[in-house]
């Protein structure tokens, strides 16, 4: 006969502390998160409650008593009016689920799997003809001449965004990463302007595909509103918006690190030899160094959850980092391995209503990207790698990779 226990509350439930702000943490932030990990599968920081476990955070991820944080959020940090319209109506992972679900329906039949695939050949081409200008050169930081312009060209082909108007926006869209900083009201300033700029070059283009609609995703979308009224103009233009943050994101550095880690592996020539390697390839560089490294969720009631009791509005770190090396969903977790049988490289992508939209997309510009290096590089070595931002911001990934190599 089993005894039910009743659950601890929080702030009696002696969770260790993580100091993410420490020296050792910036210098060793894996090793610490291992630490950590063995110790328990929850930990407390400034950030809230850390979940570092594969499994915890598989649950929460499916969680219906937790969601991400909505606009109250940002008002509490001191949003201005563009960034809460921007959140109240253009980003999916803030949105009450009455108006998430049609829109990302809509979003959806543009950016499902079979449409993405029938793009493969266009997305190899373009990574081809952006890395044209530097492969004899035999050295290129790959991330500045590479990497940071190859995802947001195929996206805006893709959704009927002039190829030379990305120079205007791209510096605004960059400036959006701001919103992953910790802390963030620093930054929410520039956030402002940032969002100003993109939501006029957005309305303006939307009035060009009124007068003149052609055969790309922004006129179908004005078509779904004319016909349906799926979306409303403040929808139509944030989700818009939404789609170019998007196309200067999380890729750009994921990529980038897929190309160190797999150097840093000694695999780079088994790799080029074998490209039925490429998606695990990817698939690795996911989980061995996620460039989302948490993701936010707020309890939404109060709820029981691995025998403690959360007050509602407690907030939950997702930490894909520490979870990424859990050694009880991946054995040998600090080993970069192409064999591995395991793919769950989902983590990053997150489970349940809130699954990155983007992530079929997402793979395949790594994947095509990648198999473009792979035939033309040779003898390539890693000369810097920066770290990239603090690792206790929510994304990682290098800012700058300077490689050298020879052309095959």
């Amino acid at each position: 006969m089993s005894i039910a226990t009743a659950a601890v509350p929080l702030e009696g439930a002696g969770l260790p502390e993580l100091d993410l702000r420490s020296e050792r943490y910036a210098a060793d932030p894996k090793g610490v998160l291992a630490e950590a990990l063995a110790a328990g599968p929850m930990a407390v920081s400034k950030r809230g409650v850390e979940l570092l476990s594969y499994e915890l955070i598989s649950q929460a991820f499916l969680s219906e008593h937790l969601d991400t944080a909505g606009p109250e959020h940002y008002t509490k940090l001191g949003a201005g009016p563009n960034l809460l319209r921007w959140v109240d109506n253009g980003l999916l992972s803030t949105m009450a689920r009455a108006r998430h679900d049609p829109i990302r329906r809509l979003l959806l039949q543009a950016l499902n799997f079979r449409n993405v695939e029938a793009q493969r050949s266009f997305v190899n081409a373009t990574a081809q003809r952006m890395a044209r200008p530097w492969l004899g050169k035999g050295e290129v930081d790959l991330v500045a001449e590479f990497t940071e312009y190859y995802p947001i060209n195929v996206l805006t082909e893709m959704i009927g965004i002039p190829r030379e108007d990305i120079p205007g926006f791209a510096e605004a869209a960059h400036e959006l990463h701001l919103l992953a900083a910790v802390p963030m009201a620093p930054g929410l300033p520039r956030v402002e302007h940032a969002l100003a700029e993109l939501e006029s070059y957005v309305r303006d283009l939307l009035d060009k595909r009124r007068a003149k609609p052609q055969d790309d995703f922004v006129s179908a979308l004005l078509a779904a509103q004319q016909d349906q009224q799926r979306l409303t103009e403040a929808e139509l233009v944030g989700n818009l918006v939404n789609l170019i943050f998007a196309g200067m994101g999380t890729t750009t550095k994921q990529l980038a690190s897929a190309v160190a880690d797999i150097v840093a592996a000694g695999e780079w020539e088994h790799l080029a030899a074998h490209p039925d390697l490429i998606g695990p390839a990817i698939n690795e560089s996911l989980r061995f160094s996620p460039v989302t490294q948490f993701v936010v969720r707020i309890a939404q009631d109060d709820f029981e959850f691995n025998g403690v009791a959360f007050p509602r509005g407690t907030r939950l770190l997702l930490n894909l980092l520490a979870a990424s090396r859990d050694p009880e969903k991946f054995p040998g977790p600090d080993v970069f391995d192409l064999g591995r049988v395991v793919d769950d490289s989902r983590l990053p992508f997150g489970w349940g209503v809130h699954r990155c939209l983007g992530q079929p997309l997402a793979r395949l510009l790594m994947e095509e990207g990648l198999r473009v290096m792979l035939a033309n590089l040779t003898d390539v070595v890693v000369v810097e790698r920066d770290r990239g931002p603090h690792p206790a911001e929510m994304l990682g990934g290098p800012t700058k990779l300077l490689l050298t190599f020879r052309h095959r």
